[in-house]
């Protein structure tokens, strides 16, 4: 059926014939008159009929596809074409008794792409797993990243001139996430090496991502909270690659923007891929839907490295447009909160009564004073004795002498509250905040995960949280010392005016 089929879709297009494939003694038909179509595939194996979709086809559905229900399908010819040669590329031996073409293996291979045109970026993989070495050559990536993978994909096209996958339907095409993915973490990270880096220095955001939600907890992190967790954790990559204490290298020197950036890629990651594409299944974001994603992310990436340095190569320069999302918005646009939003709640509680001294890029310690001393009061606390009510006295007691510490300049910290009896009532609502819904209710009183990578989750969320919001108040009053200049301005000039 190899030859064959591939023959019955070229003879049409050669020699103006109508073709028959049967492995039947009898013809199914006696001349070409009797059926319509230009090809006809009798009874076809599985293999096939998963590639090619249908046993007849027209013409015009050969070299072009079709569209059925809303659906469209990919040319059959092309489809087998790349089929064929990324089979022989993978699966074929060299072996003591000469070549070996491994066709029994094909039926895994059409199977794999029935499944996702993704798996062409998979099989690239394999092939390069194969040759022992680190990465493909590049004219290989392109091979198959442009030539072949739009034969799989009907809502794909090779842009020639631009040299670029263009996704014509977003919703139905299968690269859309990779794409969109790859482009939102190179705003910000990029492998050490710029020519045939390891795959895991290429992949490490997305790497750091999908763990970050295989080890939240489910019950307490959904929905914009999981996104925090994700941007904070990917954050604090960038902090290491900032002190060349992690593979990577940092795109933008201005933290604030670099934040936002990271906050865009946490976002589609959480939001578009893993619940509504994997609908929040992380069976799938910890198996083989994952690795597809990484496979493809990877060879796009290296397609990226390299037009990028044949462009310096040439001195030309260009923008690059990538997603952006408005911070303002991040907590309201996503919609319906299913579970409280701790983190988001507990940052503006205490940035009501406290800030760290720095106001640009404080240290850790500084940031999280009073998160830090609301777990060591409870995990201190005697819980046979301080429960309740009795617990948020005890948390606020001690908060609110470290903002005794604060007014008399003998601990880190400024206090934004010059009267103490507000003060004391802000320092009270979050110690009952923290108390009774973060540790008795999403914790269910269990110090355990009060001392382990829960609180972990949320201190470095927090933290997150808290320098975008200084980042937002340090714009805020740029913009307005902006503003008051120009009104100086405006009035030097009309007084000059004047005279």
């Amino acid at each position: 059926w190899v030859m064959p089929s591939w023959l019955a879709f070229a003879f049409p297009m050669i020699l103006d014939v109508k073709t028959v494939v049967s492995e039947s003694p009898i013809p199914p038909f006696n001349d070409g008159a009797e059926f319509e179509e230009s090809v006809f595939l009798d009874s076809a194996p599985h293999a096939f009929r998963a590639l090619v979709r249908r046993d007849r086809f027209r013409l015009d559905y050969i070299l072009e596809g079709w569209t059925e229900n809303g659906i469209q399908y990919p040319a059959p010819l092309n489809v087998l074409t790349a089929a064929y040669a990324i089979h022989l590329d993978v699966n074929a031996r060299q072996g003591k008794s000469g070549y070996d073409a491994s066709w029994g293996r094909f039926t895994e291979l059409a199977k794999d792409f029935e499944t996702s045109p993704l798996y062409v970026f998979s099989y690239l993989n394999r092939w390069v797993r194969s040759q022992s070495s680190e990465t493909a050559p590049i004219k290989k990536i392109q091979l198959y990243a442009y030539h072949f993978y739009p034969c799989f994909d009907p809502y794909v096209e090779f842009e020639s001139d631009l040299e670029q996958l263009i996704v014509k339907d977003e919703e139905k095409s299968s690269l859309n996430h990779p794409q969109k993915l790859t482009k939102l973490y190179r705003k910000f990270y990029r492998a050490n090496k710029r020519y045939n880096p390891k795959a895991n220095a290429v992949l490490k955001p997305i790497d750091v991502a999908a763990n970050t939600i295989l080890k939240a907890e489910s019950s307490i992190l959904q929905g914009n909270e999981l996104v925090a967790v994700v941007a904070a954790e990917a954050f604090k990559l960038m902090d290491r690659v900032h002190a060349s204490t992690a593979e990577g290298r940092w795109i933008m020197s201005k933290r604030e923007e670099e934040r936002q950036a990271v906050l865009d890629f946490a976002q589609y990651f959480v939001v578009e891929v893993f619940e509504k594409s994997f609908a929040g299944d992380r069976a799938r974001l910890a198996g083989v839907q994952l690795n597809l994603i990484r496979d493809t992310c990877e060879f796009l990436y290296r397609l990226e490295d390299e037009k990028e340095d044949r462009a310096k190569d040439e001195q030309i320069t260009g923008d690059s447009v990538g997603l952006h999302t408005d911070s303002q918005q991040w907590f309201t646009k996503y919609g319906e909160e299913t579970k409280p939003n701790h983190v988001k709640t507990l940052t503006e509680l205490y940035r009501k009564f406290y800030r760290a001294n720095k106001r640009y890029n404080p240290k850790s310690n500084a940031v999280l004073k009073p998160i830090d001393i609301a777990a060591d009061t409870i995990l201190k606390a005697e819980l046979s004795v301080f429960q309740g009510e009795t617990l948020v006295a005890a948390v606020a007691a001690e908060v609110f002498k470290l903002m005794d510490r604060v007014h008399a300049s003998t601990a880190e910290g400024r206090w934004m509250m010059s009267k103490r009896e507000e003060e004391r009532q802000a320092v009270l609502d979050f110690a009952r905040y923290f108390v009774v819904e973060v540790f008795e209710k999403s914790f269910a009183g269990d110090r355990a995960r009060l001392a382990g990578r829960q609180l972990n989750l949320i201190r470095d969320t927090c933290e997150f949280l808290y320098r975008l919001e200084d980042d937002k108040e340090s714009r805020d009053r740029a913009s307005t010392a902006a503003q008051i200049e120009d009104g100086k301005d405006s009035d030097a000039d009309e007084k000059e005016s004047r005279t």
